[in-house]
């Protein structure tokens, strides 16, 4: 996250007519554990005619959903994206349930994306860091400079 803020000086009485601004930029961060997983898996089952493979795969992903509920996922937090239909040609937690999800049947895992369920805590917790580490350069500068700061003018973000 990247922070500007314009700080006005208030510099000795008296002794500025036009005060001067400190402009600063910062940085702030927090590294959070992912509380979630998303993983695209599928089944493929091949067969002689479009409805044989229709009912082995509506089969296999039966079994899949209920290995997931086994697992304490929730009903609601799966769902099927895509069906796809193609001719044959001739030519742990999270790792335990991948594992589960292969010996279901699962034989293709499309990949894998870790992120946070709630993140704007994390967001604001970051910009708080952020406003606090540029009041401290501000600060710093300030006080380098024999001035005081003032009130914050703008932040941009």
């Amino acid at each position: 996250m990247i922070l500007c803020l314009a700080i006005f000086l208030a510099g000795p009485l008296g002794a500025q007519k036009n005060p001067g601004l400190i402009t600063m930029t910062g940085t702030g961060s927090v590294a959070v554990a992912p509380d979630m997983a998303t993983v695209s898996v599928g089944v493929e089952m091949k067969a002689p005619t479009t409805g044989r493979a229709f009912r082995l795969n509506s089969a296999r992903m039966c079994e899949v959903f209920a290995l997931l509920q086994d697992f304490g996922i929730n009903p609601t937090d799966i769902q099927t994206s895509r069906f796809s239909l193609y001719p044959q040609w001739n030519k742990k937690r999270l790792s335990a349930v991948l594992d589960g999800l292969m010996k279901s049947g699962v034989n293709q895992i499309e990949g894998i994306v870790f992120g946070i369920d709630a993140p704007q805590p994390h967001r604001d917790q970051a910009r708080k860091i952020t406003v606090s580490e540029v009041g401290r350069k501000a600060a710093l500068y300030a006080d380098g400079a024999g001035v005081k700061l003032g009130k914050v003018l703008s932040i941009d973000e």
